[in-house]
């Protein structure tokens, strides 16, 4: 049989296997054939560790892909944010060979220390130790050079989508004291970033149920209060009586009425200070006292109004208050007493275009023990009109600026003493949002 090399070939190539520096040094004296074999060897080696190389990323990569998986799936069942970072932590020890990291949530300026592994220092001097750190709301990657913190150097720290909240990690050496590679890295920011985008969209979803529960919360409590305001428009013959109210915001603190007894109509109006369901609170509660108030014996104005302003002071501690006028109309119409809080002034429009302002009383209610001055008594003409409003109406805008009370009695009575065509009138002229709660009620004597 035919030999592939000579013996002399075969103990140059003999020599190569066992010294290597041999092939190195001669080189030139070497065959062509004998060289060109070992190339091949080398490139066959070369590929060998290309493959092993392309392997192991590959298997990174896939423990990476599965990994996201793990901490993706799991957020579609819990919405416990601790939980998936104790999945994120596990994920990390395990496919890094890490058993010693912090986890961390950072809120503006307050970072809450939300896992501790194989760390001694107390929180506070983490917490500190971060705060240093992390002074830029920005995504980080550094060297956590602190003696105090000698066990974990590596500090990565992600911001969230509004850049005031962010998560951050920081681990030390692998197991054996290897540092960590390239690939680490990837996965670590891989993984951090992931854990982020969850938090993010849990923080969401959990705002938009806070919220929508809110907005039923607040519907119910606008349906509530509306109930409390009068449902109809009372029949008082001759006396013609229209209401508008509108909110500008679900609930607000405007209030009205019309109550009656054997002698007197009674029309009452107020405003509690601030808006929302505060407001609304403290309304409802003065729209009961009031009712309370005249069907009780005294019907006298300022008693009812000193017993109204107690009953405040009691709820609010002073820290609320609220503006009223209240209109006594006997049955026989030829006059009405009237006592103002504090409130906007009514206004009386005579038959024969005068107009009066109902400023008699005193200050707003709520804020003092005492109730000062007296209210006004004026005699009723047929064709005359009152208009009672909040301050949502004199501080409707025009062209940037506020109507105010001369505003209010021009639109009055180009809109022929009718407060929906009223209403209509200026919306057409400001098409924005509400600033504050609106009520008008109108009264038109025939």
């Amino acid at each position: 049989m035919e030999l592939l090399f000579t013996e002399e070939e075969i103990k140059i190539i003999e020599k190569i296997l066992n010294n290597l520096d041999f092939y190195k040094k001669n080189k030139e004296k070497i065959p062509k054939t004998i060289i060109k074999l070992i190339n091949k060897l080398e490139e066959r080696d070369k590929f060998k560790k290309e493959i092993r190389e392309l392997n192991k990323k590959l298997l990174l990569k896939k423990m990476e892909i599965d990994s996201i998986f793990d901490l993706t799936s799991a957020s579609y069942w819990s919405f416990d944010k601790r939980s998936l970072i104790n999945l994120s932590r596990n994920l990390i020890m395990g496919q890094l060979g890490i058993n010693k990291l912090i986890i961390f949530t950072k809120n503006r300026n307050n970072i809450e220390i939300i896992e501790k592994k194989g760390i001694p220092q107390k929180e506070e001097t983490i917490r500190k130790i971060l705060s240093k750190k992390l002074k830029n709301n920005e995504n980080t990657m550094l060297k956590c050079n602190s003696e105090e913190l000698a066990e974990v150097k590596n500090l990565y720290y992600i911001v969230g989508k509004d850049k005031t909240k962010g998560i951050g990690i920081l681990l030390g050496k692998k197991i054996g004291g290897i540092e960590l590679n390239t690939e680490d890295i990837d996965f670590l920011q891989t993984i951090m970033m992931q854990l982020n985008i969850i938090i993010d969209n849990i923080d969401l979803y959990q705002s938009f149920v806070e919220k929508e529960r809110i907005r039923k919360e607040l519907a119910i409590a606008k349906t509530i209060q509306l109930r409390m305001l009068p449902e109809n428009h009372p029949d008082w013959g001759n006396i013609r009586i229209e209401s508008y109210t509108r909110t500008s915001y679900e609930v607000g603190g405007d209030l009205y009425d019309f109550l009656e007894d054997k002698k007197n109509y009674y029309v009452t109006i107020g405003d509690v200070s601030g808006k929302g369901l505060s407001a609304s609170l403290i309304m409802a509660s003065a729209q009961a006292s009031v009712r309370a108030l005249i069907k009780g014996e005294n019907k006298d104005l300022k008693s009812i109004i000193k017993r109204l302003n107690s009953v405040l002071l009691s709820i609010t501690k002073s820290e609320m208050y609220m503006t009223f006028i209240i209109l006594k109309i006997n049955k026989d119409k030829k006059r009405f007493e009237y006592f103002n809080a504090g409130h906007l002034p009514g206004l009386l429009f005579r038959k024969n275009g005068k107009t009066m302002e109902l400023n008699e009383g005193s200050y707003f209610l709520g804020m003092f023990d005492k109730v000062e001055g007296k209210g006004g008594k004026i005699e009723i003409k047929r064709g005359d009109s009152i208009l009672l409003f909040t301050d949502g109406l004199s501080e409707f805008e025009i062209n940037s600026k506020e109507i105010g009370i001369e505003g209010v009695k021009k639109y009055f009575i180009k809109s022929n003493y009718n407060i929906k065509k009223l209403y209509e009138l200026l919306s057409i002229k400001n098409k924005k949002k509400l600033k504050d709660d609106l009520t008008m009620i109108s009264i038109n004597f025939s």
